[in-house]
């Protein structure tokens, strides 16, 4: 069976939405406008505030135990020689990684920077990079999220642009529950197609 994706599996076919405020999208088309005033499917930005210290936030990235609370069912680090990280351990830039989600989509990548407290950038998916930059603004810790694509595949490059962005839309919403209430909306035995928390 031929492995899936990343745009196959990016997370939930969910909306483009507002969740009362949490995710600011950098702009109402979400991604840039091209040179020729056509839609530019090379990137998108996500902003969300979380009521945590930026290390608690930072940690919830790079921590393997921490990623199993609002992103993956199994998250794997592993340090340069390949050897496993402790769940508690941060990974740092050059380590690699293996996630899995609950239908049993497996992505594997690396870190590809990482300054231990406010910018992290991974590699996601084929040809793309995740960069996240932390800060303290108001007392909370804003997250942006920065996912870069640079397929040449036209089609494929705009379905992995609306798959990654619906799927980051309810991780970074996840995340904030999770770490501001401790509620994971994570659907944990999904059943049927379509569903936007899994």
């Amino acid at each position: 069976m031929a492995r899936p994706l990343a745009a196959d599996f990016c997370g939930p076919r969910l909306s483009s939405i507002l969740i009362n405020g949490w995710l600011a999208l950098n702009n109402p088309v979400v991604g840039r406008q091209g040179e020729n005033g056509m839609k530019d499917w090379r990137e998108f930005r996500l902003r969300v505030f979380v009521d945590r210290s930026q290390e608690a936030v930072f940690s919830a990235w790079v921590r393997s135990g921490e990623l199993e609370r609002w992103f993956l069912t199994k998250a794997e680090y592993y340090d340069k020689e390949g050897k496993p990280l402790d769940p508690a351990e941060s990974a740092v830039r050059g380590c690699t990684y293996r996630w899995e989600w609950v239908e049993g989509t497996i992505e594997k990548g690396s870190i590809l920077t990482s300054d231990g407290f406010g910018s992290l950038a991974f590699s996601f998916g084929d040809g793309c990079t995740v960069a996240l930059t932390l800060a303290r603004l108001d007392g909370r810790t804003a997250i942006e999220l920065l996912q870069s694509h640079v397929m040449t595949d036209v089609d494929r490059r705009e379905r992995f642009y609306v798959d990654c962005l619906q799927g980051w839309t309810f991780y970074l919403a996840n995340l904030k529950s999770v770490l501001e209430g401790g509620l994971d909306l994570r659907e944990k035995e999904p059943v049927g197609a379509h569903l936007v928390n899994v």
